[in-house]
């Protein structure tokens, strides 16, 4: 993750190193790095006053930071399993934080006090958004929808439903009015909010291969790729020295979003020993590779 400070020169990275780092935007120099979180990194925000950094972690807690010195001014603890976003409200008053323990937490930035929970999706917050006038919060999770939620009280206002995979982000236009939606269904889409609608859904225009997942995985992990038009395609496993490990399609595809599974066998039925693999996807329009790694 990565944010820039209102005065557009600083920018704030989170990192999978479980640190947070500040930098000079004129020049890139590194000013400060912030050591704290115990795992991964997974969103920071910076308050409106461009004086405070909140960043949530993989450890299930969001920490607020001194952005001048990197001081560690508090930790707010409360969920159950790791930090995927946190936003900060137009007043720079309220942190919202998101998490895959199921839930939105809605925090006073002051002194970490949790304000109210919100329970609504069936499974992983993936990601939480304000709209500019600090009214209302949206929401995309591991259940496919997005949820609208006003900010004072928690109540649920709407929930929109079409993505057919996990919706990994969310934003609000500056009118508030239109939100937009990312997932792993490889769509993006456009929602208007009063009333509820899709105004855009964009269909695929390349051939892509995503990174699978689980990885690394045991004993199976999930491959998804996009055909921009139907046509043949190969899906296969190689080795790292290049042999031939699995072919697990070679057929027709029409056109659109697409997963298979491989349970971590070669063609032989046979499990696979740990290690480096290789998925190549052949079609029409190229071939794309991803490097996937099976720990038994």
């Amino acid at each position: 993750s990565v944010v820039i400070t209102p005065d557009d020169q600083t920018a704030v990275s989170g990192s999978d190193d479980n640190t947070i780092k500040v930098w000079r935007l004129i020049d890139g120099t590194l000013l400060r790095t912030l050591y704290g979180h115990a795992a991964d990194v997974w969103d920071v925000a910076v308050t409106p006053d461009g004086q405070t950094i909140v960043s949530g972690s993989d450890d299930n807690t969001v920490k607020v930071w001194r952005l001048s010195d990197g001081a560690l001014l508090r930790t707010l603890t409360g969920h159950t399993d790791g930090v995927t976003s946190v936003a900060i409200s137009p007043d720079g008053q309220t942190i919202v934080s998101s998490s895959l323990d199921g839930t939105i937490k809605v925090w006073r930035l002051l002194d970490g006090a949790i304000l109210r929970t919100l329970a609504g999706h069936t499974g992983y917050v993936m990601s939480a958004a304000i709209t500019p006038d600090g009214n209302t919060i949206i929401s995309g999770g591991a259940d496919k929808t997005v949820k609208r939620w006003r900010l004072s009280d928690g109540q649920l206002l709407g929930t929109f439903t079409g993505h057919t995979n996990w919706v990994t982000s969310v934003a609000v236009a500056p009118d508030g009015e239109t939100v937009v939606s990312g997932s792993w269904d490889y769509t993006v889409k456009v929602w208007r909010t009063h009333p509820v609608s899709v105004l855009v859904s964009t269909p695929p225009t390349a051939l892509s291969l995503s990174q699978n997942a689980p990885n690394p995985f045991n004993p199976s992990t999930t491959l998804r790729f996009t055909l921009p038009e139907a046509g043949h395609v190969t899906l296969a496993v190689y080795d790292v020295n290049g042999r031939l490990v699995r072919t697990l399609v070679g057929r027709t595809f029409l056109s659109g979003h697409h997963e298979v599974v491989w349970d971590g066998c070669d063609d032989t039925g046979r499990a696979v020993a740990s290690g480096v693999y290789v998925c190549r996807l052949t079609a029409a329009q190229g071939v794309l590779t991803k490097r996937m790694v099976l720990v038994r």
